[in-house]
């Protein structure tokens, strides 16, 4: 393989894992490839439940994304994680490690400053954007749905312009 930069060629290499970025074939092959670390999570005594559903993560493509209800059993599912990708050659990008404390104002707010996955500390903030859409520890979607609102009328201005006024409105 080479890699093709303008009319430039890199030297031959070979990959020896992985799956090809951008390929039509890629999200399956690793979903496939992630399925048994699904399972393994699956299985963790530690879930959290979301309507009448008890879950403990969620994946899609290369993002994956754990619940748990308490600090040491996030921690126990990102020792999982890290396990599972010690035993199968995955390196996950620790840097992009990241979470959101969802906590009612009833209750003290715990420290989330000791969870790591593989040795590096996770980071946590208040909001995080998760496959498009932003998530916040106050559990309001306001802040989300107000940017697509923005966003629909911009589409509305630039792709709406030939129709009339009277019928744009209702529909936006």
């Amino acid at each position: 393989m080479q890699v093709k930069w303008g009319t430039n060629y890199s030297f031959p290499f070979t990959v020896t894992s992985g799956v090809r970025q951008g390929g039509v074939l890629s999200p399956y092959l690793f979903a496939v490839y992630l399925d048994e670390l699904s399972i393994q999570l699956g299985s963790a005594r530690v879930r959290c439940t979301v309507g009448n559903m008890v879950v403990n993560h969620l994946m899609f493509a290369d993002d994956i994304c754990v619940f748990s209800p308490s600090i040491s059993g996030l921690q126990c599912l990102l020792n999982n994680c890290g396990d599972y990708a010690a035993e199968h050659v995955i390196t996950f990008n620790c840097n992009n490690t990241i979470g959101v404390l969802f906590c009612p104002k009833k209750y003290k707010q715990p420290s989330p400053s000791n969870v790591f996955l593989n040795g590096v500390r996770a980071q946590f903030f208040d909001q995080m954007k998760y496959l498009g859409v932003w998530i916040n520890g106050s559990l309001k979607d306001d802040d989300d749905i107000q940017r697509q609102v923005k966003s629909l009328s911009v589409m509305e201005s630039r792709d709406l312009v030939s129709v009339s006024r009277r019928v744009s409105r209702p529909v936006f």
